[in-house]
């Protein structure tokens, strides 16, 4: 398929405007542009890097691009894998080349990693003094701009990811829109359990709220998030193909899945618990059999250091942590994606990719311990929590 590739004036004109789009969304995201460019050059090498990659070792780019034609032909469902065929389609029937779509989907990607080096940015003070640090290890991690470059669902996926974050701490709804149509379109049964998540930590915040009428406010809410849920589970498995009696049969099925998508470690036959923690932090050193499995085991032990020493950074990590998080929001979307996540994934190679969806979400409710005790002593004033995390004006005195 590579031998077919050929750089047209299209894909360079697309090339050129989506270079100068990302310049222009440093400007309007960002406040430090120099830092912003670096990232931009960074991530430009990783695009160039999986593409040379996919050319060599093929990969769903490939398949997204050039069977975009066959695909739309045999008849598609506008969500999920034919969402990606969909657009190739129109992208390639439109005269871009397989290099200008990649660009595209690139820039998509990158949009969301300048939302996240910002979020962090803003967050700064909850990583103490190795703030820094802790930032640009996160941000420069390879394995996020790798896959967040090429063609396929992994930059929107991590883009709506980084999106619903936004939307949580800077209370923006119309953030959290964007990001549930675009998890929407390639992956709802994440979706589902985005809304889920957004709905529930609205309900637990809103419980610390004073009310007059908070019994009867809570029986309403309580009644609709219930038609609400069962709306959204009966969609999923729909969308799923599945029924009730089949879930058992589908998860006895997994453990005959052979492995494959970049990864021979296996995750079908481990436990719930192990399945979760090997999503996250696998492959290990001794599973490496090649630069890029060395890489990943690297950012791997970085990642659980990090999730390790983040809460425990904090004086107030306790059970209430958990339950009265402001952002509660974000555990419930990150955890849940998680569980489910790691009991479908088949290897570590599809697992690589897909927790960058909620990585963005993990690291910022881990960082935000010190918020509950601010929270927890301002709930009769009138400061938000999210001006206590995001006003750098607020008197430390009043915290």
């Amino acid at each position: 398929m590579c031998e077919t590739i050929v750089l047209n004036i299209i894909d360079l004109g697309v090339i050129f405007a989506i270079f100068m789009l990302s310049l222009i969304c440093i400007a309007v995201i960002k406040s430090n542009f120099y830092r912003g460019f670096l990232i931009l050059n960074y991530h430009i090498f990783f695009a160039i890097l999986y593409n040379v990659f996919v050319c060599v070792n093929g990969g769903d780019a490939l398949t997204y691009y050039f069977e975009a034609e066959k695909e739309i032909h045999s008849g598609v469902e506008f969500l999920g894998s034919d969402f990606i065929f969909l657009v190739n389609y129109y992208l390639k029937s439109g005269g871009v080349g397989f290099v200008g779509v990649s660009a595209i989907f690139s820039f998509i990607g990158f949009i969301g990693i300048l939302y996240f080096d910002t979020l962090l940015y803003r967050l700064k003070d909850n990583f103490g003094k190795y703030s820094a640090l802790v930032r640009n290890v996160i941000i420069f991690m390879p394995s996020m701009h790798f896959w967040s470059t090429g063609i396929g669902k992994e930059p929107i996926a991590f883009l709506s990811g980084v999106l619903f974050s936004w939307s949580i701490l800077n209370r923006k709804f119309g953030f959290f829109v964007i990001a549930l149509l675009l998890m929407l379109f390639i992956r709802p049964h994440i979706a589902g359990l985005m809304t889920v998540a957004f709905v529930l930590g609205e309900f637990v915040l809103f419980l610390y709220r004073p009310s007059r009428y908070k019994i009867l406010t809570v029986f309403i809410y309580s009644s609709s998030m219930v038609v609400f849920l069962a709306t959204v589970i009966n969609f999923a498995l729909s969308f799923l193909n599945l029924r009730i009696s089949k879930i058992q049969a589908f998860f006895v099925s997994r453990e005959n899945i052979i492995s494959v998508g970049g990864g021979s470690i296996d995750l079908l036959n481990e436990n719930a618990f192990f399945s979760f923690i090997y999503y996250l932090f696998r492959p290990f050193f001794y599973d490496a059999k090649s630069v890029f499995m060395v890489v990943n085991s690297f950012e791997n032990l970085l990642l659980l250091i990090i999730f390790i020493l983040l809460p425990f950074s904090s004086k107030v990590f306790n059970y209430l942590y958990f339950i009265r998080h402001p952002y509660l929001h974000l555990f419930i979307f990150s955890a849940s994606t998680l569980l489910f996540s790691s009991l479908i994934t088949n290897n570590a190679g599809i697992a690589v990719r897909h927790k960058w969806t909620i990585i963005p979400a993990l690291v910022v409710y881990f960082v935000l311990p010190s918020v509950l005790l601010r929270f927890q002593k301002n709930k009769g004033s009138n400061v938000s929590p999210k001006k206590l995390i995001l006003n750098k004006n607020i008197n430390k005195k009043n915290l």
